[in-house]
Parts: C-alpha cells; structure tokens; sequence
C-alpha cells in the first residue's frame, strides 16, 4: 500500500526552498558588497601612502626656501615618481590680514599662505593637498643694493 500524500506539507517545502535561497543570496550580496569596499579603501590607502611622503618633502623644500615668490608654480616630480605632480599657489599675506606681537617683527618677518597639491598617477583615486602658513625674513632692499652696486664695480 502506499501513504497518502499530504499536500500541506509539500507546499511548505517549497516556501522553506525559497525562503532559504532568498537568505542566502541577501547574506553573500552583503558580503560580496563588504569586500568591494574593503577593497576601494585598500585602494586609497595606498594612494595616500604613495602621496604623503611627496607632498611632505615638496613643502619641506618649500619651507628651506629662503626667499617666496608669490603665484603658482607646478612640476612633475623625479624618477621614479615621474607620473606624479605637484602643484603650489603662493601668496603672501599682507600685514593688515596678521595680528603683531611687536612692531620690531612685523618689519623683519613676511608671512606666506601655501597650499601644496600633489596630483595622482594614472589610475589612482585622489590627489593630496596641504595648507600652511610660512614665515620667510624679509630681505634687506638696502643690503641687496649695496651687494648689486659691489658686484658692478
């Protein structure tokens, strides 16, 4: 003889079938969605691990300097980081925009707004941008004449 068949129970079967596939797929889309931007952030960090230590040693030469012309100037950098470039906009803050401990150091100092950017290689997500304020000793204007008029003679 056989059994009867309970058809409640083969339709239960189904719904549990689909239920359990529906868990599933939602469960690995989010894991596979975890790991893409696991991988975008793997990504930028070694973008920025690449950029740091140019744009730090780009301002450092900045900041050597011993004299700041204002404007823009940009370059790519030496091999082996030629796919990379910079960028610096230089302008000089005016005494008016800075507040003075002394009159003595307003007339001996000048300040400099710099903002450097480091450009992306190809390929890569983002650049890098760092602002700083630099403050240069002003050049003597009657120093500078004395050495020009020494050096025509």
């Amino acid at each position: 003889m056989r059994k009867k068949r309970n058809l409640h129970s083969q339709g239960l079967l189904l719904i549990e079938a689909l239920l359990s596939v529906v868990i599933l797929s939602v469960a690995v889309s989010a894991a596979i969605r975890a790991f893409a931007y696991s991988a975008k952030v793997d990504r930028l960090t070694k973008d920025y691990l690449a950029l740091l230590p140019l744009a730090e040693e780009k301002m450092s030469l900045l900041e050597a300097e011993p004299h700041l012309d204002e404007g823009e100037t940009s370059e790519k950098f030496d091999k082996p980081y030629s796919d990379f470039s910079w960028q610096a906009h230089i302008r000089k803050i005016h005494k008016n925009n800075v507040q003075m401990e002394s009159e003595e150091k307003e007339e001996t100092v000048e300040y400099f707004n710099v903002s450097l950017e480091v450009k992306a290689a190809k390929g890569m997500v983002h650049g890098l941008s760092l602002d700083t304020i630099l403050v240069k000793k002003k050049e003597d204007t009657e120093e500078k004449d004395e050495n020009n008029a020494s050096a025509s003679r």
